[in-house]
């Protein structure tokens, strides 16, 4: 058992030196606001900053394209997620769900507003 344990312990220090290698990639720093979450879907990402949705085409990485932004002012976004072709966008009064399954254009097909304003975290 101690063998055993020691090996996994091992592991675990070996597979977190590697994710400190890390390798800056790109630089794009276009979108004059915060830039508050990432989240990839296929060859695009979607980047969630204080003036709305940014969409990427990453399909070359050393050479992404803006394709589309949504403007959310005065509902700055805060947090993304994806599931399946739908993305869930929070802002500090709410959330928004988009049909993602044409990226370059979602589509808004649920809007949540709360009463204060909160950040909400999905």
């Amino acid at each position: 058992m101690r063998f055993l344990s020691f090996f996994v312990a091992m592991i675990g220090i070996g597979y977190c030196a590697d994710s400190l290698n890390i390798t800056k990639i790109f630089k794009y720093n276009k979108f004059l606001s915060n830039t508050r979450s990432l989240v990839k879907y296929n060859n695009y990402l979607f980047v969630a900053t204080d003036y709305g949705l940014r969409i990427m085409d990453i399909s070359n990485i050393n050479n992404p394209i803006l394709l589309n932004y949504l403007e959310k002012n005065p509902k700055p976004l805060r947090s993304l997620k994806i599931y399946g072709n739908y993305l869930f966008a929070s802002s500090i009064f709410g959330f928004d769900v988009y049909n993602i399954s044409n990226p370059t254009n979602p589509t808004v097909v649920f809007q949540y507003t709360g009463c204060c304003p909160n950040d909400y975290s999905i």
